[in-house]
């Protein structure tokens, strides 16, 4: 799943609420321990020293320049990278948040929420994928961490297929956003 994905599917939600009514934290551990791999084995790769110089010019801005696009939506709050104080700001968002947006690969936050999740105030789950089997999905994040009996709700999205009006209408009933 592409930043990309996640962005074109967070601002078609976001707009469709109203960016007044929602406040949005994106949460990424980004690409820095990508880039450290492939600094750390450079040599293996048999690239020339102009791919070689290139890699390490675009670690230094590819994180800012993924996730910039963010900046654009209203009430919105990127936290990129990894460190305690993030991952505590993301289990506190876990806690609070009505409604979440992941992708078929995030195992963190679902695990968070099959085991903590307020069953008197359930989220509401977007669950993105692409060129994967929904069954497969819905096994993984839904019965496998018991997140239906958290009544949590689970909305598969397929990114090359949805319409987001008729996903915003399963989830109003379920939360007072609108």
């Amino acid at each position: 799943m592409s930043v990309e994905d996640y962005y074109q599917f967070a601002k078609s939600l976001i707009c469709y609420l109203g960016e007044e009514n929602v406040s949005t934290c994106i949460f990424s551990d980004g690409y820095k321990r990508s880039f450290d791999f492939i600094k750390r084995n450079i040599q293996k790769m048999n690239l020339t020293t102009t791919e070689a110089q290139e890699i390490f010019k675009l670690s230094n801005s590819y994180e800012s320049n993924q996730f910039s696009k963010f900046n654009s939506l209203e009430n919105c709050a990127c936290i990129i990278g990894e460190n305690d104080e993030k991952l505590f700001n993301l289990i506190h968002s876990c806690m609070m948040a009505d409604i979440f947006i992941i992708g078929s690969e995030q195992r963190m936050i679902p695990k968070i929420l099959s085991n903590y999740s307020d069953i008197k105030r359930p989220p509401v789950i977007f669950l993105l994928y692409k060129n994967r089997s929904l069954s497969s999905i819905m096994k993984t994040h839904f019965q496998d961490l018991l997140l239906d009996y958290r009544q949590v709700t689970l909305i598969p999205v397929n990114v090359y297929n949805y319409q987001i009006n008729d996903l915003v209408s399963k989830v109003i009933d379920k939360i007072n956003i609108i």
